[in-house]
């Protein structure tokens, strides 16, 4: 008995200590530049005087956000927070990491409300029409003032948030989210609709829908409008997917088709990941062969532990780097800015540095969420150009 209870209180002195060792290391901040980690977490409720409902805002910001402290971020708009938001918050984590998404706010909405009063709210907020199983439905309208006038305001004044916004939906979000493509596109830049409740619309969506010219939106936008590839109930989505294909409204990026072989539930899952890499994808700037020669070269850490090559073969440019050891050469990299070279999808992420005389000298580059400031050598020598 006794030796128990010297074995327990052993345990609890060494994690006492651990404890203590540990907490210079959890409290010490983040080194300047850092741009990966957990994302800074907030939560408020907002009162809405439009609709007369509470709703429990849930927010993400990037690692790097009480660091960079001069830079806005695009905001990601996740509506049915209480499912979709931990998910969403994920992706924007691992976007970042993988240089497929740029660091972002994302803000998850919810019902500050029991789950069964939840369930009637999300039916008058997301349907734009009546319906007979649902007498609340039919206010979308009505949530979509609340996000204009009430919560993207809100969230302008309270955060460094920056002109770009995405939507999310799912289901009958998706439903919301289609409804606001179609009735206020201006609201958002990016709308992410995943398997939308289409088989309640009383005709109006659809009308509203056909009606529609060829020129309605009024700045580029770009759409994912998918559903799990294992829906079997799906027709009704497809069908209306090919519609969306066949309009070719102007301005609009469109990504319309199955994401996965999933079920409706989990391709909301599938349709973040790709929507917002679909969203936030940047378009590669056309690169001339003298550009392409111009920034191949050698380029090296001041203390030799990194280096790297970029190499040109006519306008096409690739980066040599090994993972863990196992050499990957030859990843792509495009040009999505002046002197701003992108791998998208495969952790690199390179700013060429030029000296006063406008010749390049080294770059800056983010390789698996760690940034490292890198001088360009001579290709021959090894010896740092002048």
């Amino acid at each position: 008995m006794i030796g128990a209870q010297i074995k327990s209180f052993l345990i609890a002195l060494l994690s006492l200590c651990c404890m203590l060792l540990a907490a210079p290391l959890m409290a010490s901040p983040q080194p300047e530049g850092a741009i990966l980690g957990d994302p800074i977490r907030d939560v408020f409720d907002i009162p809405s005087q439009t609709t007369g409902s509470t709703y429990r805002i849930d927010v993400a910001l990037p690692n790097a956000y009480r660091i960079a402290t001069n830079q806005r971020y695009p905001v990601i708009y996740v509506l049915d927070g209480q499912w979709l938001f931990p998910t969403a918050s994920w992706v924007a984590t691992g976007g970042l990491f993988d240089r497929s998404l740029p660091p972002a706010i994302v803000i998850g909405i919810s019902w500050k409300a029991p789950h069964d009063v939840m369930l009637g709210d999300r039916f008058r907020d997301f349907a734009p029409f009546p319906m007979l199983a649902a007498p609340t439905a039919g206010q979308a309208a009505s949530f979509r003032r609340f996000l204009r006038e009430e919560l993207i305001p809100r969230i302008q004044k309270k955060y460094r948030a920056g002109p770009t916004r995405a939507l999310v939906g799912l289901s009958l979000g998706g439903l919301f989210t289609f409804d606001t493509f179609v009735s206020e596109p201006d609201l958002f830049d990016i709308y992410v609709c995943d398997s939308p409740s289409l088989s309640f619309d009383d005709g109006s969506l659809k009308r509203r829908f056909d009606g529609l010219p060829k020129n309605f939106l009024h700045k580029p936008t770009r759409l994912l409008f998918s559903w799990g590839g294992a829906e079997a109930l799906a027709g009704g989505i497809q069908s209306a997917g090919r519609e969306l294909e066949a309009r070719r409204f102007d301005l609009l990026k469109l990504r319309a088709g199955p994401v996965g072989e999933v079920g409706h539930a989990v391709s909301g899952v599938e349709a973040i990941a790709e929507g917002l890499t679909f969203g936030f994808s940047r378009d590669a700037i056309p690169l001339t062969d003298a550009s392409a020669r111009e920034y191949a070269g050698n380029y090296s850490a001041n203390d030799g532990k990194f280096t790297t090559q970029i190499n040109a073969a006519g306008n096409l440019l690739t980066i040599d780097f090994d993972d863990f050891g196992v050499p990957a050469k030859a990843v792509p990299l495009k040009q999505v800015g002046k002197d701003h070279l992108l791998a998208e999808a495969n952790f690199i992420e390179v700013w060429i540095r030029r000296n006063e005389t406008q010749k390049i000298d080294g770059a800056d580059i983010v390789v698996e969420g760690t940034p490292m400031r890198l001088r360009r050598l001579d290709r021959r020598s090894g010896s740092t150009l002048p």
